[in-house]
């Protein structure tokens, strides 16, 4: 029997997953990234979560079809290079080859979001939709499209980095990236919890106490115990995330738009407020002929696109 591996890689975690050839999940194993180690002790924390499933699959390295990773940044989906990443450490770095030296199978590294818009398109509730769009919502912000049932990829294989779609004029607000103003840094998780530690170092009231852990899910809790100020923060983050998915609407006119990562666990109140905020932005023509709604796959999203870049490396 044949198996397939996809790892999703993200800033936060590498979620790892054994599947079979149809993308039904065998094993599972995750690890903390702790990417500040450095590209070698992540690469060691990627072939570990490998070893993981395939001891918990109680497989032969023999009977492993090939495997995809996806992972955040711009990649060169060709040579299996990340070519850099925001919330990771690796620069120009050959993970492909890496992977294959020691697994000795076809190894296929992708974007993360092109990676959760192929899962989408193949195994999800909207599959096969032609003119389709994925934005992941989590560490950071990332996102593809398919027109007309081909990926967006672009002259570098770069095409739809949303996150650092510039959103603020001005902003003073610095991204993982380098850069100012872009859309991760008022909607990502870690863009929410900081406008958290912006507002409690200049003074402003919560139940959530300067200098304690604490993240989107925590100010979400808050909010519901009637906490203003988490609420504030988290209508600030649907508003802008809002008018990014108009942007996206407006210039690809897609059947559906599907919103993915760890902040849209939040649910049906992060759905409707997006939905509020972009309908005020989008002409009625668009936006009635587009379908907002959250992934199914919730947080397999990113392994399960891992596993279908996986497919497609044999393919």
């Amino acid at each position: 029997m044949a198996y397939l591996i996809g790892i999703d890689l993200g800033g936060t975690k590498i979620h790892t997953a054994l599947t079979t050839k149809e993308g039904v999940i065998l094993k599972e194993a995750v690890l903390p990234t702790r990417a500040e180690e450095g590209e070698e002790k992540v690469l060691e924390r990627i072939l570990q979560s490998i070893e993981e499933v395939i001891e918990k699959g109680a497989i032969r390295r023999a009977e492993l079809l090939s495997i995809g990773i996806g992972a955040p940044g711009l990649i060169d989906q060709k040579e299996g290079v990340i070519l850099t990443a925001a919330n990771l450490p690796f620069e120009n770095y050959p993970l492909a080859d890496a992977i294959e030296r020691v697994y000795q199978v076809p190894v296929k590294v992708e974007n993360d979001g092109n990676a959760a818009l192929l899962g989408e398109y193949h195994l999800g509730e909207r599959k096969k939709t032609k003119n389709l769009v994925y934005i992941t919502v989590s560490t950071g912000v990332g996102g593809a499209a398919m027109v007309e049932g081909n990926l967006l990829l672009g002259a570098k294989g770069a095409a739809f980095e949303v996150g650092h779609m510039p959103l603020v004029k001005d902003s003073s607000i610095l991204c993982g990236c380098g850069q100012y103003g872009h859309v991760e840094s008022y909607v990502s998780g870690t863009g929410i919890r900081r406008a958290m530690e912006r507002a409690l170092r200049s003074g402003e009231k919560s139940s959530i106490k300067e200098g304690t852990l604490f993240g989107t899910r925590e100010i979400y809790e808050a909010s519901k115990m009637g906490d203003l100020l988490s609420r504030k923060i988290l209508e600030e983050a649907y508003a802008y995330l809002g008018m990014t998915v108009s942007q996206v609407i407006t210039m690809l006119n897609p059947e559906v738009v599907i919103l993915g990562g760890g902040v849209s666990f939040i649910g049906e109140e992060f759905l409707e407020r997006v939905q509020h905020h972009t309908q005020k932005h989008t002409l009625p023509l668009l936006y009635e002929a587009c379908e907002l709604r959250l992934s199914s796959f919730k947080e397999k999203t990113g392994v399960l696109g891992a596993v279908a870049v996986a497919l497609s490396a044999v393919e």
